[in-house]
């Protein structure tokens, strides 16, 4: 087993050559396209290409709400420090969630060495104005790792963006949807008064909504 310093002395072979220009999706699903150049263990004058394909996922949103209900069957106390973690930390708790996927496709050895390679598909690339494809030099060791430290990065570059465009469209916006969610709680009270048929109508709404300590007094007042 390699130890830390080799590891991280490889990790420093890999880099992104040339990134897609075109940033992760924010609303979509992202498929990247790789050209993958390595050494070829014991042949300085050989290279190993693979290509593939690496898919992102559509980012799921996490909201300080999300995040707190991924906080189960730690008990009272737990429920209370989550509370005063979105209190304190609400805003840097938005974020996003990535799912990746690695398709490989198909790997050949050329006859020169990985300079002169990624110099030859370099020129290809700008030739060609690629958009969602990225050259990529990593080490043939390492070479699944190449590929993960690509998207973590190209994930890390387009975050910012992401993020910013969902606050812009409101997606982060969870007062409104639960002022909204409130407004239909305090409307079906009213007309379960008259029509008690809605009471369970009404219990089952706010479990759903997870309003039920927040309404409860007036539930078991309809049901008394």
């Amino acid at each position: 087993m390699a130890s830390f310093t080799q590891f991280k002395k490889l990790m420093q072979q890999i880099q992104v050559v040339r990134p897609p220009k075109h940033r992760l999706s924010t609303f979509g699903t992202s498929d990247i396209l790789y050209q993958l150049v390595t050494d070829v263990p014991g042949l300085p004058d050989r290279s190993r290409v693979r290509m593939g394909r690496v898919t992102a996922a559509k980012p799921q949103i996490i909201t300080p709400r999300i995040l707190k209900e991924r906080f189960e069957g730690f008990g009272e106390v737990a429920q209370e420090y989550a509370d005063s973690l979105i209190a304190q930390y609400g805003e840097a708790l938005k974020g996003l969630e990535y799912h990746f996927r690695n398709e490989p496709q198909n790997v050949r050895v050329e006859l020169v060495p990985p300079s002169v390679l990624i110099a030859e598909l370099t020129k290809d690339f700008d030739r060609q104005s690629q958009t969602r494809s990225a050259i990529i030099k990593g080490t043939d060791k390492l070479w699944e790792l190449s590929i993960m430290k690509f998207i973590v990065e190209e994930t890390l570059s387009s975050f910012t963006s992401n993020v910013n465009e969902l606050h812009e469209r409101g997606f982060f916006e969870e007062d409104v949807a639960t002022k909204r969610q409130e407004r239909e709680i305090q409307q079906l009270i009213q007309k379960a008064k008259t029509d008690r048929a809605l009471v369970p109508v009404l219990g089952k709404k706010l479990k759903e909504y997870g309003l039920f300590e927040q309404f409860q007094d007036e539930f078991f007042q309809l049901i008394r």
